[in-house]
Protein backbone atom coordinates (compact mmCIF):
# COMPACT_ATOMS: atom_id res chain seq x y z
CA UNK A 1 0.00 0.00 0.00
CA UNK A 2 1.35 3.69 -0.88
CA UNK A 3 1.42 5.93 1.90
CA UNK A 4 -0.21 9.59 0.82
CA UNK A 5 1.78 12.42 2.38
CA UNK A 6 -0.24 14.06 5.20
CA UNK A 7 -1.36 17.27 4.18
CA UNK A 8 0.33 19.69 6.44
CA UNK A 9 3.75 17.83 5.76
CA UNK A 10 2.61 18.40 1.48
CA UNK A 11 1.70 22.21 2.13
CA UNK A 12 5.11 22.65 3.51
CA UNK A 13 7.28 21.54 0.49
CA UNK A 14 4.69 24.04 -1.79
CA UNK A 15 5.40 27.18 0.39
CA UNK A 16 6.83 29.92 -1.23
CA UNK A 17 6.50 28.90 -4.88
CA UNK A 18 3.54 31.26 -5.32
CA UNK A 19 5.65 33.75 -4.38
CA UNK A 20 8.23 32.89 -6.91
CA UNK A 21 6.19 32.47 -9.32
CA UNK A 22 4.79 36.09 -9.33
CA UNK A 23 8.20 37.39 -9.04
CA UNK A 24 9.56 35.34 -12.31
CA UNK A 25 5.71 36.76 -14.01
CA UNK A 26 6.50 40.37 -12.69
CA UNK A 27 10.29 40.21 -14.02
CA UNK A 28 8.85 39.22 -17.47
CA UNK A 29 6.48 42.00 -17.65
CA UNK A 30 9.02 44.67 -16.59
CA UNK A 31 11.11 43.60 -19.76
CA UNK A 32 8.24 43.77 -21.91
CA UNK A 33 7.49 46.81 -20.79
CA UNK A 34 10.72 48.11 -21.30
CA UNK A 35 11.65 46.96 -24.76
CA UNK A 36 7.76 48.51 -25.52
CA UNK A 37 9.34 51.71 -24.13
CA UNK A 38 12.62 51.07 -26.23
CA UNK A 39 10.56 50.47 -29.36
CA UNK A 40 7.64 53.19 -29.32
CA UNK A 41 10.98 56.20 -28.02
CA UNK A 42 12.91 54.44 -31.25
CA UNK A 43 10.49 55.00 -33.91
CA UNK A 44 9.47 58.33 -32.25
CA UNK A 45 12.82 59.36 -33.21
CA UNK A 46 12.52 57.83 -36.82
CA UNK A 47 9.15 59.50 -37.23
CA UNK A 48 10.73 62.68 -36.07
CA UNK A 49 13.83 62.50 -38.94
CA UNK A 50 11.16 61.49 -41.72
CA UNK A 51 9.63 64.66 -40.82
CA UNK A 52 12.75 66.42 -41.16
CA UNK A 53 13.81 64.59 -44.23
CA UNK A 54 10.65 65.60 -46.04
CA UNK A 55 10.68 69.38 -45.00
CA UNK A 56 14.20 69.98 -45.77
CA UNK A 57 13.46 67.74 -49.41
CA UNK A 58 10.67 70.09 -50.25
CA UNK A 59 12.80 73.60 -48.63
CA UNK A 60 15.04 72.76 -51.46
CA UNK A 61 12.53 71.83 -53.79
CA UNK A 62 11.02 75.35 -53.50
CA UNK A 63 14.09 76.94 -54.27
CA UNK A 64 13.56 75.44 -58.13
CA UNK A 65 10.52 77.43 -58.54
CA UNK A 66 12.25 80.46 -57.24
CA UNK A 67 14.80 79.82 -59.53
CA UNK A 68 12.57 79.43 -62.67
CA UNK A 69 10.37 82.16 -62.36
CA UNK A 70 13.51 84.63 -61.22
CA UNK A 71 15.30 83.42 -64.72
CA UNK A 72 12.26 84.17 -66.40
CA UNK A 73 10.84 87.25 -65.52
CA UNK A 74 13.63 88.97 -63.83
CA UNK A 75 16.58 87.05 -65.71
CA UNK A 76 18.36 87.02 -62.72
CA UNK A 77 21.10 83.97 -62.44
CA UNK A 78 22.85 84.51 -59.13
CA UNK A 79 23.29 82.88 -56.35
CA UNK A 80 20.51 83.69 -53.54
CA UNK A 81 19.54 81.93 -50.18
CA UNK A 82 16.31 82.28 -48.54
CA UNK A 83 15.01 81.56 -44.87
CA UNK A 84 11.15 80.00 -45.14
CA UNK A 85 10.18 79.37 -41.72
CA UNK A 86 11.78 80.03 -38.62
CA UNK A 87 10.14 78.52 -35.28
CA UNK A 88 11.21 77.94 -31.66
CA UNK A 89 11.67 74.77 -29.69
CA UNK A 90 12.36 73.84 -26.35
CA UNK A 91 10.35 76.66 -24.69
CA UNK A 92 11.91 79.10 -26.44
CA UNK A 93 15.61 78.29 -26.00
CA UNK A 94 16.09 77.38 -29.36
CA UNK A 95 15.35 78.43 -32.69
CA UNK A 96 14.77 75.98 -36.36
CA UNK A 97 15.21 77.48 -39.62
CA UNK A 98 14.04 75.89 -42.50
CA UNK A 99 16.08 77.31 -45.27
CA UNK A 100 17.05 77.07 -49.76
CA UNK A 101 20.11 77.97 -50.83
CA UNK A 102 20.73 78.60 -54.76
CA UNK A 103 23.66 78.48 -56.81
CA UNK A 104 23.78 80.73 -60.14
CA UNK A 105 21.96 79.15 -63.12
CA UNK A 106 24.05 78.42 -65.73
CA UNK A 107 23.93 78.10 -69.16
CA UNK A 108 24.50 74.73 -70.48
CA UNK A 109 24.19 75.29 -74.20
CA UNK A 110 21.73 76.98 -76.45
CA UNK A 111 20.62 75.52 -79.93
CA UNK A 112 17.99 75.86 -82.29
CA UNK A 113 14.26 74.80 -80.87
CA UNK A 114 13.31 71.68 -81.61
CA UNK A 115 9.52 72.09 -80.90
CA UNK A 116 9.17 75.07 -83.34
CA UNK A 117 7.55 74.81 -87.24
CA UNK A 118 8.49 78.85 -87.12
CA UNK A 119 12.32 77.80 -87.74
CA UNK A 120 11.25 76.30 -91.22
CA UNK A 121 10.67 80.05 -92.40
CA UNK A 122 12.97 81.82 -90.71
CA UNK A 123 16.20 83.10 -91.97
CA UNK A 124 18.96 81.87 -90.65
CA UNK A 125 20.65 83.61 -87.19
CA UNK A 126 16.48 84.99 -86.72
CA UNK A 127 15.73 81.48 -85.95
CA UNK A 128 13.87 80.66 -82.46
CA UNK A 129 16.32 78.99 -79.72
CA UNK A 130 16.22 76.83 -77.12
CA UNK A 131 18.66 77.12 -73.85
CA UNK A 132 19.57 74.53 -70.98
CA UNK A 133 20.73 75.99 -67.60
CA UNK A 134 21.58 73.98 -64.49
CA UNK A 135 20.65 74.74 -61.16
CA UNK A 136 21.53 73.28 -57.65
CA UNK A 137 19.28 73.45 -54.81
CA UNK A 138 20.42 73.01 -51.30
CA UNK A 139 17.54 72.91 -48.34
CA UNK A 140 18.46 72.79 -45.01
CA UNK A 141 16.89 72.46 -41.89
CA UNK A 142 19.35 74.59 -38.65
CA UNK A 143 18.60 74.98 -34.98
CA UNK A 144 20.04 77.01 -32.94
CA UNK A 145 20.84 77.27 -28.67
CA UNK A 146 22.64 78.94 -26.90
CA UNK A 147 24.34 80.69 -30.13
CA UNK A 148 25.62 77.58 -31.30
CA UNK A 149 24.16 76.62 -34.73
CA UNK A 150 23.97 73.23 -36.38
CA UNK A 151 22.37 71.73 -39.28
CA UNK A 152 19.99 68.85 -38.29
CA UNK A 153 19.06 67.85 -41.99
CA UNK A 154 20.45 68.91 -45.76
CA UNK A 155 19.73 67.92 -48.93
CA UNK A 156 21.01 68.80 -52.30
CA UNK A 157 18.92 68.73 -55.79
CA UNK A 158 20.02 69.09 -59.13
CA UNK A 159 17.45 70.67 -61.82
CA UNK A 160 18.54 70.69 -65.56
CA UNK A 161 15.70 73.71 -67.43
CA UNK A 162 15.19 73.92 -70.79
CA UNK A 163 13.55 76.98 -71.92
CA UNK A 164 12.29 77.35 -75.69
CA UNK A 165 11.31 79.32 -77.78
CA UNK A 166 13.94 82.22 -77.05
CA UNK A 167 14.12 84.73 -79.39
CA UNK A 168 17.81 85.89 -79.81
CA UNK A 169 18.21 89.58 -79.12
CA UNK A 170 21.19 91.41 -79.99
CA UNK A 171 22.35 95.00 -78.37
CA UNK A 172 21.96 97.78 -80.45
CA UNK A 173 24.54 99.62 -79.22
CA UNK A 174 27.11 96.43 -79.19
CA UNK A 175 30.00 97.24 -81.70
CA UNK A 176 30.77 94.69 -85.15
CA UNK A 177 33.04 92.34 -82.73
CA UNK A 178 30.34 91.84 -80.02
CA UNK A 179 28.08 91.12 -82.58
CA UNK A 180 30.35 88.46 -84.42
CA UNK A 181 31.21 86.69 -80.74
CA UNK A 182 27.35 86.56 -79.85
CA UNK A 183 26.53 84.93 -83.54
CA UNK A 184 29.26 82.36 -82.82
CA UNK A 185 27.92 81.18 -78.99
CA UNK A 186 24.32 81.18 -80.83
CA UNK A 187 25.35 78.81 -83.83
CA UNK A 188 26.68 75.68 -83.36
Amino acid sequence: MERTPHPVRARRRERGSAYIVALLVLVLLTIFGMSLALVTQTESQIGAAEKAATRTLFAADSGFGLAVARKQVTNAEGATRYDLHTRSAAGGLASVTERFELTPVMQLNLGLCSLCTLNETQVEGNQFRRTNHVVNSTGEVRSTSGGNESIGSAKLLSLILEFQPIVPTLPAESDQTELQRLARTIRY
